[in-house]
């Protein structure tokens, strides 16, 4: 092994990481429960779910087809940094081929990246081999880890140990030698690969890093750690862009549409740190007397939410305290002692995450969009981990006797890792999460099956009622994401939940739950809607007068669930009235208003200075004609411009503070096209911005299924509204 001190060191964390799966599965159930019944299966747990399955579905987790049903699931307006974490997905997804076994696979990985991780760094460090495995052993064992399940990601945090480990680095006096540069770029491709972890951890590793580089140069009276630490910021920064870049372009394609994570100033309190919170015992702990302490306080203190997951164990507690008292304790001129700078990076993270401290003062003044400060606590752990660790191998190193070091320090880490084993990990007696979730889990994949027989291949389903998506308020016993668990359990089956609020599915589908049932139900017929199903459980009466309506139109459910959660009713186009499918305009950007007149059409002005876009939106699987009807009125002489893709849908020159009417049919494609309005003033050659821009008036989209049914519309405008006439509507180009 010496002359192999990598090998040995490999060998080393991988037992570690082994033996944090194994206590791991034991806790969460899987000894007796198969791996693809997950751990985590309601509320966040269905929402991660969904991601998982759509990546092996799709490939990736921005656009999923069998979701928010008939134009898709896009994820793109809702920030995720995570594509280190959905890439670990893909890969279990492929071995796997199915969304439980991958969630659990991920799940129980998440303890061993996270012990390796630590107990890499922890060696860097300075910690010894066995004092390094010890800390590894809890790091990975935190109760954060056990409680945070639901949350899939956050419980992933094996990147917290890498920006600690920088920060450290940074914080260190000048290291000797020029060939430590060649470790900078191995260092800046794990801070990429951290990066991609979440904007959480890689932001808290900003923070710490930007302090330890801040107060290493004022230390070391040197441009150097500055330097450094400005780079590790950026590269951090970077990653996180990257990760960002397709929810960025997506929004800015839809500037203007509803905001999907709006946070509040406020919410950095109410989801503060505290340190009550750090230092009671674990809601899971296995002493009665301890874990009713910490239920009390969850019972009668103001605000607890998920802060509730921060306590750290009495070790963790122990180092952080220590590692406080060192830094109030010794003074500046002992810029050395790394116990000090455990101190200083804990003081930092806590002074920024408790509740009225630096975090909250950031939010009000800069941005809310980090208002889970409490999640700060696993990273204190870590820190807390290491100082208290250095402080036994500072107390051992005292002992001349090498032989009696080392026994003693085996004798010490082995006590530590059994006391902090029954204070951190939760019983699994208690704490079977696995064998909780068997039986729904089961139930659900019944149903699935169940469904899939009933439907023909690629069927699309309506379900009732609508829930938004992702973050709604619970829907009676379905919770916020019940409604997921029948896209989990089938293949090959559109569902309409799953429509990202204020997207075209999700104003598709916000329209047609305006619209009486019996026209509602003929509208999901022309629409190429298979079936209609009912949840029960999100009804008061247990979806009885839903159901009683539905059948007056569709007659008996083909299918009420195995387990009775569910009625789905086939919907056949011979026995109702026909009905033209329903097609939508709904707004992209560049325009500074967007609404419903009332007349029922649209009235919008544009911004002026780009392109404006328009989404028409036509829910059938087929190409269908499309009549589009509106007024135009702009603030210059211009030519008006509609292009979808390459091809000019309208060209006309208009007059500066005159409606135009303009009554347009054009095919249009299934799923959304996006037309592309600019105006130029008179005279120039190519379409661009316009410093007026325009007014667009009464927009009025309707599906043409013949043209019997053209000429009756166009004759029931002209007497009804006695402007048009086929003189007057300037049709443009085909």
């Amino acid at each position: 092994m010496r002359k192999h001190p990598c090998l040995a060191e490999s060998i080393i964390a991988l037992c570690v990481a082994a033996l944090c799966v194994l206590v791991a599965m034991q806790t969460l159930g899987y000894g007796a429960i198969a791996t693809r019944i997950p751990a985590a299966y309601e509320g966040d747990g269905l929402y991660y779910g969904m991601l998982i399955k759509g990546v092996i579905d799709s490939g990736w987790y921005l656009q999923n087809p069998w979701l928010g049903a008939p134009f898709g699931l896009d994820m793109g307006p809702f920030p995720m940094a995570d594509d280190t974490h959905f890439a670990m997905i893909r890969m279990l997804g492929l071995v796997t081929g199915e969304f439980g076994a991958t969630l659990t696979l991920f799940t129980l990985g998440s303890y061993a990246t996270a012990a390796i991780s630590a107990y890499a760094v922890m060696r860097l460090l300075g910690l010894g081999r066995i004092l390094a495995a010890v800390g590894a052993f809890l790091f990975s064992l935190q109760a954060y880890h056990f409680w945070r399940g639901g949350h899939l990601f956050l419980a992933s945090y094996f990147s917290v140990p890498i920006f600690v480990g920088v920060a450290m680095a940074l914080y260190r006096q000048p290291a000797s030698g020029k060939h430590r540069w060649i470790w900078l770029p191995g260092i800046a491709a794990l801070l990429l690969l951290a990066s991609g972890t979440g904007v959480y951890y890689a932001f808290f590793g900003c923070l710490l890093i930007g302090f330890a580089a801040i107060a290493a140069g004022i230390e070391q009276k040197r441009w150097r750690p500055l330097v450094l630490g400005a780079a590790a910021c950026i590269v951090i920064l970077l990653g996180t862009f990257a990760n960002l870049a397709p929810h960025l372009a997506s929004i800015h394609r839809h500037f203007g549409d509803e905001v999907i994570t709006d946070r509040k100033p406020s919410e950095s309190e109410y989801y503060g740190l505290r340190f009550v919170q750090m230092a009671l015992p674990s809601l899971s702990h296995r002493r009665v007397e301890l874990r009713e302490r910490a239920q009390l306080y969850e019972k009668n203190a103001p605000y607890v939410n998920e802060n509730a997951t921060a306590a750290l164990g009495l070790l963790a507690l122990s180092g952080f305290i220590l590692s406080i008292l060192t830094l109030l304790m010794q003074s500046g001129s002992v810029p050395g002692s790394q116990a000090r700078r455990f101190g200083a990076l804990n003081a930092v993270a806590f002074g920024y995450a408790t509740v009225g401290g630096l975090g909250t003062t950031f939010a009000w003044l800069v941005t809310a969009q980090f208002r889970g400060l409490n999640r700060i606590s696993i990273v204190i752990a870590f820190i807390s981990l290491c100082a208290l660790l250095t402080a036994v191998q500072t107390l051992g190193d005292r002992i001349k006797s090498l032989r009696l070091r080392h026994a003693l320090t085996a004798l010490l880490a082995m006590a530590l890792a059994v006391f902090g084993f029954w204070d951190q990990v939760p019983d699994w007696n208690q704490f079977n999460l696995a064998r909780a979730n068997q039986v729904g889990f089961e139930k659900d994949e019944a149903a699935g099956k169940a469904i899939e027989r009933a439907l023909p291949a690629q069927a699309r389903v309506y379900q009732l009622p609508h829930v938004s998506f992702p973050e709604a308020p619970p829907v009676l016993n379905e919770g916020s994401h019940g409604l997921a668990r029948r896209y989990l359990h089938t293949r090959g089956i559109a569902w309409s939940y799953g429509a990202m609020r204020g997207r075209e599915s999700d104003q598709w589908i916000q329209v047609m739950e305006t619209i009486p049932l019996p026209e509602r139900i003929a509208r999901l017929a022309a629409a190429d809607f298979d079936a209609v199903l009912v949840e029960r459980a999100a009804y008061v009466d247990g979806g009885v007068a839903i159901e009683q309506e539905i059948s007056a139109l569709l007659g008996a459910p083909i299918l009420i669930c195995p387990d009775r959660s569910c009625a789905l009713f086939r919907i056949e186009k011979n026995g109702l009235p026909a009905m033209s499918p329903l097609v939508l305009a709904v707004r992209g950007s560049g325009f500074l208003r967007w609404s419903t007149g009332l007349n029922g059409g649209i009235e919008a002005e544009s911004a002026g200075e780009t392109a404006a876009r328009m989404f028409l939106l036509n829910p059938t699987k087929h190409p269908i004609k499309t009549r589009l009807r509106f007024t135009l009125n702009p603030k210059s002489d211009s030519t008006f411009t509609a292009r979808s893709g390459q091809e000019i849908v309208l060209a006309q020159d208009l007059a500066a503070g005159r409606d135009q009417p303009f009554d347009k049919t054009i095919d249009l494609d299934p799923g959304i096209t996006t037309l592309m309005l600019s105006a130029n003033p008179t005279g120039t050659q190519e379409a661009g911005p316009l410093s007026g821009g325009y007014s667009l008036g009464g927009l009025v989209v309707d599906a043409v299924d013949t043209p019997q049914q053209e000429r009756e519309m166009r004759e029931a405008d002209r007497r009804r509204e006695g402007i048009f006439s086929d003189r007057e509507i300037p049709e443009g180009p085909h």
